[in-house]
């Protein structure tokens, strides 16, 4: 009888070790997209919370002066050589002087009047309204790093500095409603005028004599849309939302000189499509669509990084998340103050088009 002892294995077959490797990368593969899943949560949860702050700082704002913050001194005729000194422009900087106490094209737009109410009153401060915001001193400032404008979910939020300027960009901004952006010269049910990019372009950029047309909640003007004027409730209409400002990041940022906002009439999440042009602004000219820019267009909607959603702030402070697949009417319809397509026209009554632009400053029957 053979009494030698067995050999003792000391590892596993290769067969053993094939099914050890094998059972390792499927949990593996079924944990890691776990661990994104909740990363991503809690970026989205800390993006909600940031629209929610924003939101919150409107209503502080509303709260105090019973109206909407301006949304931008843009002017460039203002500024601009031939037509500056004629007397509707010269009347545009005497407004533009009375109602923000600083001068065209200044830094002075509705994110930057928030700041007080962002516990950034010190940065508020140090901005000079009666410069121009692409001014030296104001792009010092504007350099500044803030990291509750940024959303992180977006790669890009990790240097922020690449709004105009190389400021700061911003991943929130205003609604202006469902009204034609810049690429869409079109005539729109909620505009008062047609063929006119963002309704009231007319009135705050090249034509003072057409009346201007308000569809939400902000318009590319100084002047700040009163709370009675939201007929359709604050709880019921969009003020602020997300967007990726990397393709608009000129005028995408905190401390632009125009205005950081998106419409409402392109749907959400709208993938962008073109090359990017970084020396042209962010978006390539080279591409056009109907009578404007592809790139330019698409960029100027409510889009976040969040899998196929949108964060929004509601007049009320209120913050709620959209999925991309919402009903168009019924995204557009949340963004317009007045319902029904029925926008707010700033001229008085009886008034027949075109008007001068005295009457177009009116509101109803009272200056603003």
């Amino acid at each position: 009888m053979n009494t030698r002892p067995r050999a003792i294995r000391s590892g596993l077959t290769l067969v053993e070790l094939l099914a050890v490797i094998a059972i390792i990368g499927l949990l593996v593969g079924l944990l890691l997209p776990a661990v994104q899943s909740a990363r991503e949560s809690a970026r989205r949860a800390n993006c909600t919370n940031k629209v929610r702050d924003i939101a919150v700082a409107l209503n502080m704002f509303v709260s105090q002066h019973q109206r909407f913050p301006g949304s931008t001194t843009y002017c460039y005729y203002c500024d601009y050589s031939l037509t500056a000194n004629l007397p509707q422009w010269q009347a545009v900087t005497s407004e533009i002087r009375t109602l923000t106490g600083g001068v065209p094209n200044s830094p002075w737009n509705w994110l930057t009047q928030l700041l007080p109410h962002l516990d950034q009153q010190n940065l508020f401060d140090r901005l000079d309204f009666s410069q121009k915001a692409d001014s030296a001193p104001m792009q010092t400032v504007g350099r500044i790093v803030l990291p509750q404008f940024a959303c992180t979910s977006d790669p890009r939020s990790g240097s922020p500095l690449f709004g105009r300027n190389n400021t700061m960009a911003s991943w929130y901004v205003g609604s202006m409603g469902p009204v034609p952006a810049e690429c869409y010269q079109s005539a729109s049910p909620f505009c008062d005028t047609s063929n006119r990019a963002w309704c009231t372009q007319p009135i705050a950029d090249e034509h003072p004599t057409f009346p201007m047309t308000v569809s939400g909640v902000f318009a590319r003007n100084w002047r700040g849309v009163p709370t009675a004027r939201v007929a359709d409730g604050l709880s019921n209409t969009i003020a602020i939302g997300e967007t990726l400002p990397h393709p608009w990041r000129q005028y995408n940022s905190v401390f632009t000189h125009n205005q950081p906002v998106a419409t409402l009439n392109i749907p959400l999440n709208m993938p962008l499509t073109d090359k990017l042009d970084g020396d042209s602004g962010g978006y390539n000219n080279s591409k056009s669509i109907g009578t404007g820019n592809k790139t330019l267009c698409e960029s100027q909607g409510f889009k976040s990084a969040h899998p196929m959603a949108v964060n929004v702030g509601f007049c009320d402070g209120s913050v709620k998340t959209l999925s991309a697949t919402i009903d168009y009417r019924v995204q557009c319809a949340l963004g317009t103050i007045r319902g029904s397509a029925q926008p707010l026209v700033w001229r008085p009554a009886g008034v027949p088009t075109p008007i001068t632009w005295a009457d177009a400053v009116m509101l109803d029957s009272g200056s603003y």
